[in-house]
C-alpha cells in the first residue's frame, strides 16, 4: 500500500523531530499536489503564512499531535548535550494568568515608556533604587528608553533596564524589555554571580509571569540535572512579538563553554503563538550545505538566482567547502554572508521545517536552547504567528553557585 506523501515526509529518516513539539511541515498551495494538500488539510491543527519584516517565508502547518506533555528525561538530556532544542509543552500553565498583565504592560510601554515611574510603583528587591544618570543608548535606532538601578552601596550599574523595538521595519510594532547589569554588551557574559542573582530577583519582581516560571520545580529539576548543579534563571527579557515581528537566526553563546558562563536559554510563551526554527549549529551547517550543494550541482537554479543574483554564490564556495569556516560564518550576526539564504526567503524556511527543525509555541509552552560555547550551541529564528500582541519571557540559564577555583 502506497503511503500518503505527508506520512512519507514525516517518516523520512533524515528528518529530525524536536523533542516535545508537534510536527510542523511546509506546504505551497499553488505548487504542491492535491494528495499532499488534502493530507495537510486533514492533519493540521493550525496553518499560517509566515511573514517577518516584510519578507514572505511561505506556508506552514502544525499537525495534530496527541503526544504526552512530559518529555523523556534521558532523551532530553541527550539533546541538551548535543545543543539541540527541547520543547516543554504545557509545562508553564501557572504563568498563563499573568498574560493579561503582560499585554497591558505592552500597551503602557507603547503609549508612554516611563520606566522610572513603572518600576518605582513596585517594591524593588535587594535594596535597589532607580537612577537615571550616566546612561546611554547602545542602539539609538531601536532603543526607546533606559534606566539604571543602584544598590545600597550606591553602585551605579548594579542593574539596568531598557525598552527597545525588535526591528526598524515600519510595520513591526514588536517590543522587548531587557534587564541586565554593568556595561551593556561587554558584561552580558559576566560571571559575577551576585549581580546575576540581583537581576534575576528584579525580573521576578517586575515581569508578569517570571516568578511562576522560576518556581516551576519540575523544569528547574531537569535544568539543574543538565547543568549538574543548581540552575539560575537571570538576565530576563520580556518579548512582545507582533505581526511582522520575530528574530533572525542567531545564538546566545558568549565565548567558550564554562561553568561560570551562560549555559542556555529558557523561553516561555504565555500569550499568543510563535513559530520557531531551532537546531544545533552543527545541524544548521549540514542543512545549509545540503541546499547549497543542490544549487552548485545545477538544481534549485531559480532559488539560486533569486538569493544570490549575479553569481553571488561563487565567492562563498571557499566557506561552503570548509565545515569550520561555514560554522564560523553562521555564528556571526545575521549569519554573515549566508544571510540571504538563511534569513530572507521561504525556500530555506521550508527546508528546515520539512527537516523537522520547526515548532510552534503557544500559551504555557517553553523551549530550552542549550549552549556549550559558540561552536556547539543552539541556533534559532522566530516568527510571530498571531495577529495580535503576544507575550513571552526569555531567561539566561546559568549555574547558581560559584565555579571551582580557576574556572572561567
Amino acid at each position: 500500500m502506497t503511503k500518503d506523501p505527508l506520512q512519507e515526509l514525516l517518516e523520512d529518516t533524515d528528518r529530525d523531530a524536536i523533542l516535545g513539539a508537534a510536527p510542523v511541515v511546509a506546504y505551497d498551495p499553488q505548487q504542491d499536489g492535491p494528495e499532499f494538500l488534502s493530507a495537510i488539510s486533514d492533519a493540521a491543527s493550525t496553518r499560517a503564512r509566515l511573514t517577518r519584516r516584510g519578507r514572505d517565508h511561505g506556508h506552514i502547518a502544525v499537525l495534530n499531535d496527541e503526544a504526552a506533555e512530559r518529555v523523556d528525561i534521558d532523551l532530553a538530556l541527550k539533546r541538551w548535550r548535543s545543543a539541540r532544542p527541547v520543547v516543554l509543552r504545557g509545562a508553564f500553565a501557572e504563568a498563563i494568568p499573568s498574560a493579561e498583565a503582560g499585554v497591558e504592560l505592552y500597551e503602557q510601554m507603547k503609549a508612554a515608556p516611563d520606566l522610572n515611574a513603572w518600576s518605582s510603583a513596585h517594591e524593588l528587591p535587594c535594596g535597589l533604587s532607580p537612577v537615571n544618570e550616566g546612561l546611554s543608548y547602545e542602539d539609538p535606532e531601536r532603543d526607546l528608553a533606559k534606566m539604571g538601578f543602584s544598590d545600597p552601596e550606591d553602585n551605579l550599574g548594579a542593574a539596568w533596564m531598557k525598552l527597545a523595538k525588535l526591528s526598524t521595519h515600519p510595520e513591526d510594532e514588536s517590543l522587548r524589555l531587557r534587564l541586565g547589569f554593568g556595561r551593556e554588551g561587554l558584561d552580558d557574559a559576566s560571571p559575577q554571580l551576585e549581580r546575576q542573582r540581583v537581576v534575576s530577583q528584579l525580573g521576578r519582581t517586575l515581569l508578569p509571569g517570571m516568578e511562576e516560571i522560576c518556581a516551576n520545580k519540575r523544569v528547574n529539576t531537569f535544568i539543574s540535572k543538565a547543568l549538574r548543579g543548581t540552575a539560575l534563571l537571570t538576565q530576563p527579557l520580556a518579548y512582545w512579538n507582533r505581526p511582522e515581528g520575530g528574530a533572525l537566526f542567531h545564538h546566545d553563546a558568549f565565548g567558550e563553554n564554562s561553568p561560570a558562563g551562560q549555559r542556555g536559554v529558557l523561553y516561555v510563551q504565555t500569550h499568543g503563538e510563535t513559530l520557531w526554527l531551532a537546531l544545533s549549529i552543527d545541524d544548521l551547517v549540514s542543512r545549509v550545505a545540503e541546499m547549497t550543494d543542490a544549487m552548485i550541482l545545477g538544481d534549485l537554479q531559480e532559488i539560486r538566482e533569486k538569493l544570490f543574483p549575479e553569481d553571488g554564490l561563487q565567492p562563498l564556495l571557499v566557506i561552503l567547502d570548509d565545515e569550520e569556516l561555514l560554522r564560523e560564518e553562521l555564528g556571526k550576526p545575521g549569519c554573515g554572508k549566508l544571510a540571504a539564504l538563511v534569513n530572507h526567503g521561504p525556500s530555506f524556511t521550508a527546508w528546515l521545517a520539512d527537516s523537522g527543525h520547526a515548532c510552534m509555541l503557544g500559551p504555557g509552552d517553553g523551549i530550552l536552547l542549550p549552549n556549550h560555547g559558540v561552536h556547539h550551541t543552539c541556533m534559532h529564528s522566530v516568527f510571530c504567528m498571531s495577529d495580535h500582541t503576544t507575550y513571552a519571557i526569555s531567561m539566561a540559564i546559568r549555574l547558581d553557585e560559584e565555579p571551582p577555583t580557576g574556572s572561567r
